[in-house]
């Protein structure tokens, strides 16, 4: 319902964008790669096969924002020589391998789709144009921007004895140097940050390496309902006032 309405002229005007995340850290992609390193192969391609048809099933149900412009990707996974041998199956050169599964599977969706329904492809040009434009939108998103901080999982599966971790926490040391100190907005606003409204309107301000919760938060009906912790490292004793919001 969400893709008929923003593929209509008159509604995708008004929506800044869509992003598809392909996140190597999902419970299933984990427990695949877990399942390799112990050995287990049939378990392992088990649960790669399940996160990869989903992403494609997602993938195909978004091709109509395609056209629009406005439909992008999130990819994120490690610098190899930064994470080493505990990161294998979530580098950079990892997710190249799943990107190109994940893909082939999009591309065979839109073959069942020209030959049968033709919901969305209606010739053999389009799919190699749209198999072309994601491959370009992969590319430019694919990165190494990973935090890995105190989260549980995270530390469970990559310890904290590696230079993404020890990179994490010195940058997120330095972040909240800058936080603590800002006087305006216009101090945070030279960094890279970003809001984050939660599901009770509490708004928070993420660089993606750690979160600072602020004062403001919006009038939502159910704002007086207790919700998760946002992530991540949620910096709970830096709150961002409203003195500093308003001084711009």
């Amino acid at each position: 319902r969400y893709v008929e309405y923003y593929s209509k002229p008159e509604n995708f005007k008004s929506m800044k964008h869509i992003n598809i995340s392909i996140n190597p850290f999902h419970a299933l992609h984990t427990r695949s790669v877990m399942e390799r390193r112990a050995g287990n192969i049939e378990q392992a391609e088990k649960f790669r096969e399940i996160y990869t048809e989903r992403i494609a099933n997602a993938i195909y149900t978004f091709t109509p924002i395609l056209k629009t412009g406005k439909l992008d990707f999130i990819i994120r996974g490690f610098d190899a020589d930064k994470i080493g041998e505990v990161g294998k199956g979530f580098t950079i050169s990892d997710l190249e391998g799943l990107l190109t599964e994940i893909l082939g599977k999009v591309k065979q969706k839109y073959i069942q789709d020209f030959v049968g329904e033709q919901k969305y492809i209606k010739s053999e040009d389009k799919i190699k144009s749209n198999i072309k434009e994601m491959k370009k939108l992969m590319k430019n998103q694919l990165s190494d921007g990973v935090s890995l901080f105190d989260e549980e999982r995270s530390l469970k599966t990559f310890g904290n004895s590696n230079k993404c971790y020890l990179s994490t926490k010195e940058t997120i040391i330095e972040n909240n140097k800058v936080i603590k100190g800002a006087k305006g907005v216009k101090e945070l606003s030279e960094e890279d940050l970003n809001g984050i409204i939660d599901s009770n309107g509490k708004y928070y301000i993420t660089t993606y390496h750690s979160t600072y919760p602020t004062e403001l938060q919006l009038n939502f009906a159910n704002k007086g309902k207790k919700t998760a912790p946002i992530k991540p490292a949620l910096q709970e004793d830096i709150v961002i006032k409203r003195s500093v919001i308003n001084n711009v």
